[in-house]
């Protein structure tokens, strides 16, 4: 530390900080701090391209602080941030990215409507679309002729075939589309498959995008069996009512094969492409595969910054391709059901605290918000019998809680709690079949060393944990640590209960309230995107029943794919 350290003949105190190993995500760098009231005037942060970082080679701060008025209170009135990322490759490409922000006429001690801080983040349609002249009288400080020459450079960059293929290839990873002009073709990962049912599959999709309209949004696909010869379709459009607040809705309609063992309640924010496209592949039999003919339409709006309303009505059928004798369902007037029709009408509601949208010109809302609060998701459903043919009333209800939580050196702990109840009695697909996993991949909405239909409840709670402790034991590992491969623990837990009246034939198998655990460990950011799962069963260890002839494995190892920055 620098206990005399002079800017424009003010006195401060200097002090350098870095990590205590170079591997480690924190920054180095220069605090200055006044004599006179210990107030921060500026900082200047890195990272080191030897820390554990993915894509990116070095992050600098610089932040200048200033006395607010006459007050002694100070607040940031010049922020740059400089990322400079990796190179994809030996012969990849790199960049470098810059975010710049001035602070001018800063107000405090005032009061305010509380409604201008609720309201969304608006971006005016023509907000990109002002002339030089506008931006010389508005920006704070005149740009540089480097400046200049940096952003003549990059309009001719962008055109460059080379950079373009790395920008397809990243929208591909990030989204699962290819853009074409006013159209994305996709998703990719289901372009071709094969399992027992359908032999060879081929499938085509595509969605329009904001360049084709920023109000309609048409999407469908087409695929086909080379075993079942039969076609499978599927389209939907979406029409974007408002951007201030988000209002939307949609009609959409598909005929396609589905399978009972992936009929859960998905609370996924973002949906695991990889799991979900090779579930459509190899034995699809052992996942009781059924047509479904699909027709929806919903309504969805932010009627707060942080709460999302959807209503949804939804006519689906169910046309088994298995023998279904053992779980046919017979109501309370002695009819049997095979094959059934429902109705429904679905309400979520969801909350996110501190979440803001911002209006921009594609055609799905862009939300920023603190990462770290929870999101509760409530979600009600009601079957009407006899509408449009019906055979069912009914009621479901979930609630779900997903959470980030910061611990500093231990990483980073993300955790989902869900709980459902179904009152009424319904056929087994309309049950919580939870969601086992018998492939190779992992997948962290799935329970991961159970098998498909090796439980079904009518009322349940589950919990579902990942602690992401990154390159807290890796990094001190002496050649492992060059690798910057990072570890985590996996506890997934699950208790429920089938009641009599749903299993009257004996033939579904319930937890009976006795609770299915399983623990795991791991390697992930191998090779930057790949992760290892070592996990083990630690209850319902001796579980046989009319569906599985054998006891469950104790032990398995997956894989996955993960990004992780």
């Amino acid at each position: 530390m620098d206990r005399d350290f002079q800017v424009n003949e003010n006195g401060y105190y200097k002090i350098n900080f870095k990590p205590k190993r170079a591997s480690d995500l924190a920054f180095e760098g220069t605090l200055l701090i006044s004599h006179s009231n210990y107030s921060l005037f500026r900082i200047t942060a890195k990272i080191a391209p030897s820390a554990n970082l993915n894509f990116v080679n070095n992050i600098v701060v610089d932040q200048e602080l200033a006395e607010v008025g006459d007050t002694e209170i100070h607040m940031p009135v010049k922020s740059l941030v400089t990322l400079e990322t990796a190179k994809l490759g030996k012969n990849g490409m790199a960049g470098v990215l810059k975010y710049y922000v001035s602070s001018k006429k800063i107000k405090i001690n005032q009061d305010f409507d509380e409604k201008i801080f609720s309201k969304p983040i608006t971006v005016l349609p023509n907000a990109n679309e002002k002339d030089e002249q506008y931006w010389e009288k508005n920006r704070h400080e005149p740009i540089t002729e480097k400046e200049q020459k940096a952003y003549a450079m990059i309009d001719e960059v962008k055109n460059l075939p080379s950079v373009k293929s790395y920008i397809d290839v990243l929208e591909i990873i990030l989204r699962g589309y290819y853009e074409v002009g006013k159209v994305d073709l996709g998703p990719i990962l289901y372009t071709a498959g094969y399992n027992d049912v359908e032999g060879f599959r081929l499938r085509a999709g595509f969605r329009t995008n904001h360049k084709f309209s920023k109000k309609w949004v048409f999407s469908g696909y087409l695929s086909y069996g080379f075993k079942d010869h039969e076609f499978k379709y599927g389209g939907g459009v979406d029409y974007i009512i408002s951007r201030d607040p988000w209002t939307q809705m949609g009609i959409s309609a598909l005929h396609d094969l589905d399978q009972v063992a992936l009929q859960y309640g998905n609370f996924l924010q973002k949906k695991n492409s990889l799991f979900d496209a090779y579930s459509k592949n190899g034995s699809m039999l052992i996942r009781k595969p059924f047509w479904k003919n699909n027709y929806e339409i919903y309504f969805q709006r932010d009627f707060l910054s942080s709460i999302t309303q959807r209503f949804t009505l939804r006519h689906s059928t169910f046309d088994p391709l298995f023998d279904s004798s053992y779980t046919t369902y017979t109501d309370e007037k002695g009819n049997v059901y095979n094959s059934f029709k429902t109705t429904e009408m679905i309400s979520e509601t969801q909350w996110k605290m501190g979440r803001k949208t911002l209006q921009s010109e594609k055609n799905r809302p862009i939300t920023v918000d603190n990462n770290f609060t929870p999101t509760v998701t409530f979600r009600f459903t009601h079957a009407f019998k006899g509408i449009l043919g019906s055979n069912f009333e009914y009621n479901k209800i979930h609630l779900n809680v997903q959470q980030k939580i910061p611990m500093g050196i231990l990483g980073q702990g993300n955790y989902s709690l869900t709980a459902g109840i179904i009152p009424d009695r319904v056929p087994y697909p309309l049950l919580e079949n939870h969601l086992g996993n018998n492939f190779i991949f992992y997948n962290t909405n799935s329970f991961n060393m159970m098998r498909f239909f090796e439980f079904t409840s009518n009322r349940f709670f589950s919990l579902q944990y990942t602690q992401h402790l990154e390159g807290l034991i890796t990094n001190r590992l002496p050649i492992i640590k060059k690798l910057n491969w990072r570890n985590h623990f996996t506890f997934n837990y699950l208790i429920g209960d089938l009641e009599e009246r749903f299993n009257t034939n004996g033939a579904l198998n319930s937890l009976n309230g006795k609770p299915y655990i399983e623990i795991g460990y791991g390697l992930s950011n191998i090779f930057r995107v790949l992760r290892v799962d070592f996990v083990h069963r630690l209850t319902h260890l001796n579980n046989t029943s009319t569906v599985f002839e054998s006891n469950p494995p104790k032990f398995s190892i997956k894989i996955s794919a993960q990004i992780r920055l």
